[in-house]
């Protein structure tokens, strides 16, 4: 789908898989095994990158998921990490019920540094090339080319 420059903003999702010292576009799809570690001993380590897009330009990026997965002796790899997910959630909704009765919300600003402290595992040049990486991607999508890993949502 190529979007118009009059069309109503979006969002652009894009999942990239580190290999080595650069990622790669992976299809949301993609079972991923121990065949997928990003270094030949290591874990599996993925990147979810949200950007906000305005016709064909990306205008803003949301906070980026960097998921660490070991490999299990059996081969597989450990589960996501859904409980910062439901740590997200809360602090939202108990900002909101904050704002609501009249006080500021803080549960977001907290999460946000201990967020911080997570992504300092991947040097910050990893965590630049990803970015790079999906606003190509995103960018390829947005002019109508196919582009793996990458979703369009209105």
């Amino acid at each position: 789908m190529s979007l118009s420059e009059n069309q109503a903003k979006q969002i652009a999702t894009s999942h990239l898989l580190l290999k080595g010292d650069h990622w790669i576009p992976v299809s949301l799809d993609l079972n991923l095994t121990a065949e997928h570690r990003s270094s030949s001993q290591g874990p599996v380590i993925t990147a979810h990158l949200i950007a906000d897009v305005d016709g064909v330009r990306i205008v803003g990026w949301k906070k980026p998921q960097f998921e660490i997965r070991q490999i299990r002796p059996d081969g597989s790899l450990s589960p996501y990490d859904l409980e910062s997910v439901v740590r997200v959630l809360d602090a939202f909704n108990e900002d909101n019920e904050a704002e609501a009765a009249g006080a500021i919300g803080i549960n977001r600003a907290i999460l946000a540094k201990e967020d911080d402290r997570e992504l300092e595992k991947l040097s910050a040049e990893l965590r630049e090339a990803a970015f790079q990486r999906a606003r190509l991607q995103i960018l390829d999508r947005l002019y109508g080319f196919r582009a793996a890993g990458v979703r369009l949502h209105e």
